[in-house]
């Protein structure tokens, strides 16, 4: 008998080593070294699934959403944004275009209107806040917008020939294109705007009658004070081709 233990310790040890060596765990990636530190505007807040597909190799990416363009020393390797602010200091990369599109819930039976009743509304010159107002069946009426220091506001905004310095009181105020679509989904009655690439099944795009030049192809850029350079510019390269395939 003891020689026969003797013969099976060996083979057990062996089992354990086995078991031993199969529960180790898979070692972690190690953390990144460098980082690109990215400033987005919320419009562009879509796009941040293509934005980790490029980050380069070894390198990680610090995002943060921003309403206007505001450089912070030191802080800030790129900024993304949806048309050109005024003026535009430093370098200034196009990585694809977009478009404004005026959506209403998918119940709303309206299929168009006129740019002059559009901003009427957000002038707030109706006589009262109902569709009535606008050629369409009666109904409430809420008009949504953005803070008029985002992008999509200032564009919307170029429509006017002098731009109101501020909306209509009663026109209500939506952090970004996300909130926009989520308010427009869940109220009949609402009137709103957003980038073409934020328009989905859950809203409802409606035809402009003379739409402006300036809400069509607007370009989206990167602004950096430096012109980009290695992981920077390859990131930028790899955004340019996702948005312009």
């Amino acid at each position: 008998m003891l020689h026969f233990v003797l013969r099976e310790v060996p083979a057990l040890l062996g089992a354990l080593g086995i078991a031993a060596c199969g529960s180790l765990p898979t070692p972690l990636p190690l953390p990144p070294t460098e980082w690109i530190r990215l400033q987005i505007s919320p419009t562009l807040a879509n796009q941040t699934e293509l934005f980790s597909t490029c980050t380069p190799p070894g390198f990680g990416l610090a995002v943060q959403q921003a309403g206007g363009v505001s450089f912070t020393a030191g802080q800030t390797d790129l900024i993304l944004q949806w048309g050109a602010p005024e003026p535009v200091s430093g370098f200034a990369s196009i990585l694809g275009t977009d478009s404004l599109t005026v959506v209403v819930h998918p119940d709303n039976p309206a299929t168009s209107l006129s740019l002059d009743a559009l901003l009427t509304t957000y002038a707030g010159k109706l006589p009262a806040w109902d569709w009535d107002y606008l050629g369409q069946n009666p109904a409430p009426l809420t008009a949504y917008a953005y803070s008029p220091t985002l992008d999509i506001q200032r564009i919307f905004n170029s429509a006017w020939p002098t731009a109101p310095s501020s909306l209509n009181r009663e026109v209500v105020l939506v952090p970004g294109p996300a909130e926009m679509r989520t308010t427009i989904a869940t109220d009949r009655s609402a009137l709103g705007f957003l980038p073409s690439t934020w328009v989905d099944s859950s809203v409802k795009p409606i035809r402009i009658d003379s739409t402006p030049p300036s809400w069509q192809k607007q370009p989206i850029l990167a602004i950096s004070a430096l012109e980009p350079q290695d992981a920077s510019r390859a990131f930028l390269l790899c955004v340019q081709q996702g948005l312009e395939p």
